[in-house]
């Protein structure tokens, strides 16, 4: 991600600051509830290894169940 310019120049900002917002935000449970994740191992100091769980939606066939997902 590229912002703004300094004396004609630009800068990046590194992917890790926006996998640590989407991490905190992971973390804070922001949302209905039906999401949750965070990372796998929290010494993983590259955010590679995520986890999450997802809970069902209410009347639908799979209300209830609990799908647990690993991402790297």
């Amino acid at each position: 991600m590229t912002l703004g310019s300094r004396g004609g120049s630009s800068f990046v900002v590194p992917q890790n600051f926006k996998l640590l917002e989407e991490l905190e935000r992971g973390e804070k449970g922001i949302g209905d509830g039906t999401v949750s994740y965070g990372m796998d191992d929290g010494d993983d100091i590259y955010i590679c290894s995520w986890t999450g769980i997802i809970i069902g939606p209410h009347n639908y066939v799979h209300e209830g169940r609990m799908y647990q997902l690993k991402q790297f």
